[in-house]
């Protein structure tokens, strides 16, 4: 058999088409030279541009995959440097510059990952003698360990597990084909084979249970729930499901007679974890306009980020629900995760198992670690786009290990989370208070429109007293449902700022408590920070300069000046205009409370 030639690649031929493989050692083809790649990150590199071929991807997250959390001082930097050495072996036509990232000029049936998960969808919509041919030709291209020469700790951990799980989902469906047709003598096999690869697939063995006793073998049956319980056991410190252990029972309640075979099998699910959407939604036409706009405006090649960012209670996450419950049609499925982010957050971990769950991943087949559940959320992602809520979030990186590869992500956040728009490209609307009329719509249909309608008057100061602010409007207005008091006389009572937040505080329940709210969200300040927020409470001008702020925290004009963007970044004082700083309401008041509480 004549060898092929492996040579480093300078450039290439005209014609001369480019493959990857990866399912098995990793291997690069032009025409019919094998192309040196040398190991580590253009390796790595070259592996995440042909699991997207075709697609951009973009460099935030080559460099999150590359490194993740350790990256280098300047990923964009070294992002370039490990593309032009690419470039160097494949020739400087096949690695293409986008907009913010880079493009594999290769067709995806010649990356053999993508060919096989096109040979698996393809199998699940055919007649079942052709899902057969088609799934047997799909594991065909299985050469071994997918990525195997790769590094550890590179991106082919995450991608190695979900390629893998598919690869045994393949064999299982094949299996499961096959026992509908009665072809135990091919099936029984493969069903070992399988759970001997991945002993923690119950439904394998409910199969191949079911299987034996179909051809008269109970004996070994019986024998192979022991061994499962066993390996769950030992591994995972559990019994087997209620399924299997119903499968148990059935074999043992009728040992010569054929159980029936059922679909046992892996399933893809489209989750649908949206939270409910208020009855009362008013105002934020320009808001839902700038999120379709963006929507509209969207390559399919790459995913869509937007951070709906603003201060607490002006209605991110009420914004972030109606919208999403427009749009959740045009996606494959919704997940949804509430972030905590100023509430003890909610650590990446445990939102990925969760997420990893709810498509269809059993728990025993969830690897360990951040990056690995990472990029198997990203590889059951990739072929149907879905839409994900994360509201909540803290900073950056308790969002991007969440991110797909495609789809829309609609992040809530009290922060600008400026990283995601520099290094992922998230684009952002930000949330203000109400316009006049759009607080006082939402006040009247709260309180009850009669009601409203008796003192226009009194409802247009409660709603200014308010701040225009969504929260403490619908926080009012349910307060005043539960009193008879004239509207004036509560207006009265609000006017007195060094009480007006008592009158938006819910003891009971802290998430609807303004004053809890706003706490939480100065918990993020160092100690010098959260001292300026409160002296500039006493400044009586509706509005300020650096100078002044200076004078007030008695520092320098750039310590000062860093301070009050920490301050504008977690929307906790406005920025107008360069030089110019001012507070809402409420927040004024709040932080005079901070202030006056440390004299």
């Amino acid at each position: 058999m004549r060898r092929v030639p492996l040579v480093p690649a300078t450039g290439r031929s005209a014609g001369e088409p480019l493959a990857v493989n990866l399912l098995g050692v990793f291997e690069v083809r032009l025409g019919n030279r094998v192309v040196d790649v040398a190991r580590g990150r253009m390796r790595a590199l070259l592996a995440i541009l042909a699991l997207s071929a075709g697609r951009a991807v973009s460099i935030g997250v080559i460099a999150d995959r590359l490194w993740g959390s350790s990256g280098p001082l300047h990923p964009r930097a070294a992002v370039h440097t490990t593309v032009r050495r690419l470039r160097g072996v494949l020739g400087v036509d096949l690695v293409h510059t986008r907009a913010d990232g880079y493009l594999l000029d290769i067709a995806p049936e010649r990356v053999d990952a993508l060919r096989f998960e096109q040979l698996v969808r393809l199998a699940r919509d055919q007649e079942p003698a052709d899902a057969l041919a088609t799934l047997g030709a799909a594991i065909a291209l299985w050469r071994g360990e997918p990525l195997s020469d790769l590094d550890t700790g590179s991106p082919a951990d995450g991608y190695r597990a979900a390629l893998t799980a598919r690869y045994h989902d393949a064999i299982e469906l094949r299996a499961e084909l096959e026992l509908d047709r009665r072809r135990y003598d091919s099936a029984i096999p493969e069903l070992r084979r399988l759970t001997g690869m991945d002993p923690l697939r119950e439904s394998a063995w409910r199969r191949l249970m079911l299987a034996l006793v179909a051809v008269g073998r109970p004996a070994e049956a019986l024998d192979c729930y022991t061994r499962m319980r066993e390996e769950l056991r030992r591994s995972l410190g559990r019994e087997p499901s209620p399924e299997s252990r119903d499968v148990h029972e059935t074999i043992l309640g009728a040992p010569n007679t054929a159980a029936p075979i059922t679909a046992l099998g892996p399933e893809t699910r489209s989750p649908r974890q949206l939270p409910a959407d208020t009855g009362v939604f008013v105002g934020r036409a320009p808001e839902l306009a700038a999120l379709d706009a963006l929507l509209d405006a969207t390559s399919p090649a790459l995913p869509l980020i937007v951070v709906i960012d603003g201060a607490a209670g002006t209605g991110k996450s009420t914004l972030a629900t109606r919208w999403a419950h427009q749009v959740r049609d045009r996606f494959a499925g919704d997940l949804y995760a509430d972030l905590r982010g100023q509430a003890g957050t909610t650590p990446p971990d445990r939102v990925l198992a969760t997420f990893l769950r709810a498509l269809g991943l059993p728990a025993e087949r969830i690897p360990d670690g951040v990056a690995q559940r990472s990029a198997v959320l990203r590889s059951l992602l990739d072929p149907r786009p879905m839409l994900m809520v994360l509201d909540d979030a803290s900073d950056a990186e308790q969002v991007r290990p969440l991110l797909p590869g495609s789809g829309v992500v609609l992040v809530t956040s009290r922060n600008q989370l400026r990283g995601l728009a520099t290094r992922e490209g998230a684009r952002r609307v930000t949330l203000d208070a109400f316009e006049h009329a759009d607080a006082v719509a939402l006040l009247a249909e709260t309180i009850g429109a009669a009601r409203a309608d008796a003192d226009p008057d009194a409802v247009a100061e409660l709603a200014e007293l308010c701040g225009r602010l969504p929260l403490a409007l619908r926080m009012l207005g349910e307060r005043v449902r539960q009193r008879r008091a004239p509207l004036a006389s509560i207006a009265v009572e609000l006017r007195d700022e060094r009480t007006r937040l008592n009158a938006l505080a819910d003891p009971d329940d802290p998430a609807v408590d303004l004053r809890a709210l706003l706490s939480w969200s100065c918990r993020g300040l160092d100690e010098d920070t959260a001292a300026l927020f409160g002296r500039l409470a006493l400044h009586p001008a509706a509005e300020l300069d650096l100078p002044t702020a200076t004078t007030l925290a008695g520092g320098s004009p750039s310590t000062t000046a860093a301070r009050l963007d920490r301050l504008v970044a977690a929307h906790l004082v406005e920025q107008p205009r360069p030089d110019r700083y001012r507070f809402h309401d409420l927040l004024k008041a709040y932080a005079a409370e901070s202030i006056a509480g440390s004299l």
